[in-house]
């Protein structure tokens, strides 16, 4: 299949919207992010996954808000140091959606630290620390696409030097490698990522394939020795005990619907 591909993120100058996440593969919705508030929940909520994408979101969150009628209009992008403590602040928010992802860590460092320096300038305006942050932020959407781009570039030329199945990787009964991705990667080379995770690396031993972890650079945390440091986000119960999505009911798909599991014990409830 060629031509088509999926656009993640919709992004333009003043306007923000994102698939959700939780709806795929059955359903694409973009749903539109308007606020600080909108931006935090689909991260927190999981409507959007992948640490490069969160930071990206987080990042474009806080650009559609800055230039918001009503964000002007509070007054506090009227000079420089207003600007400058708005978006400090903004981050700062943004940042406790997942405390887990290094990159919207990192994105958030390198986008304050650009507004400062912007902030810091005699002359300087509210305008002008908002057209930075401005300008970084659409510069790591730029930066982000590239580096998906070659992710599965250089993911797929290895995974045609390693295979061993014949020439078609398209083979029904063999696999060819495992790939998932990460929120962050120590040092030394210790990986944190989704629950089914460490599974499939068993899964991929067992079965003597290559297990690949796909990420960027900016997912390696260089300030921390091993996976032992990682903060791990500690997340609702019930999102291993419900599964969300269309049930299939005498042959066609109905609307959407929770199943929820419950454990038994000795027959009861």
């Amino acid at each position: 299949m060629t031509g088509a591909t999926l656009q993640a993120i919709r992004y333009q100058r003043g306007s923000l919207e994102i698939i959700d996440q939780l709806l795929l593969p059955h359903e694409t919705l973009y749903i539109p992010i308007s606020s600080l508030a909108l931006g935090h929940d689909a991260i927190k909520t999981m409507k959007v996954r992948g640490a490069p994408a969160i930071a990206i979101v987080a990042a474009l969150t806080l650009a559609v808000v800055l230039v918001d009628s009503a964000t002007i209009a509070s007054g506090r992008l009227s000079t420089a140091q207003g600007a400058v403590s708005f978006i400090e602040e903004s981050l700062e928010f943004l940042k406790t959606s997942r405390p887990t992802a290094v990159n919207l860590f990192d994105a958030a460092h390198k986008l304050a630290k650009g507004v400062q320096e912007a902030g810091s300038v005699a002359s300087a305006t509210g305008q002008d620390v908002v057209d930075k942050y401005l300008q970084l932020s659409e510069r790591m959407l730029e930066e982000d696409v590239k580096d998906n781009m070659n992710i599965g570039r250089f993911g797929a030329e290895f995974i045609l030097k390693v295979w061993k199945g014949g020439d078609d990787l398209r083979n029904p009964d063999k696999i060819a490698a495992i790939v998932v991705g990460a929120d962050r990667v120590a040092a030394n080379g210790d990986t944190a990522n989704k629950i089914g995770t460490y599974q499939l690396a068993i899964t991929a031993r067992y079965h003597n394939i290559p297990f690949i972890v796909a990420a960027p650079s900016t997912s390696v945390d260089l300030n921390i020795a091993s996976g032992k440091e990682i903060h791990i986000e500690v997340r609702p119960a019930v999102e291993v005990t419900t599964l969300r999505g269309p049930v299939v009911e005498a042959g066609s798909i109905a609307s959407n619907k929770d199943v929820i599991f419950k454990t038994t014990n000795h027959g009861q409830d």
